[in-house]
């Protein structure tokens, strides 16, 4: 019996962090809206922006979601803007 206890105090505490991180993570979002970046779907990057793999053209979110991309893909990442070339930025792969 005591160990049924226990493990009930052991997930209610457990979940009840969960909330609490979750509160404070959503507390830090100025909105409350939650927008997250799949960079997976990105398919050429640029300091102004990026293509995805549909051809559409993004702007970063903000700068700190440009510097991660920069930082975590620095080899697709092309450090000029995407104007520059003939093609606009959208190469054949």
């Amino acid at each position: 019996m005591r160990s049924i206890v226990k493990a009930i105090v052991i997930t209610l505490s457990l979940s009840g962090a969960a909330v609490l991180a979750t509160s404070a993570a959503d507390a830090g979002n100025r909105n409350g809206a939650a927008i997250s970046l799949n960079f997976g779907n990105v398919a050429f990057a640029y300091s102004d922006g990026y293509w995805d793999n549909n051809r559409r053209w993004h702007r970063w979110s903000n700068a700190n979601e440009q510097r991660r991309y920069q930082k975590q893909y620095h080899k697709r990442y092309n450090n000029h803007r995407h104007d520059r070339d003939d093609d606009r930025g959208w190469r054949r792969r």
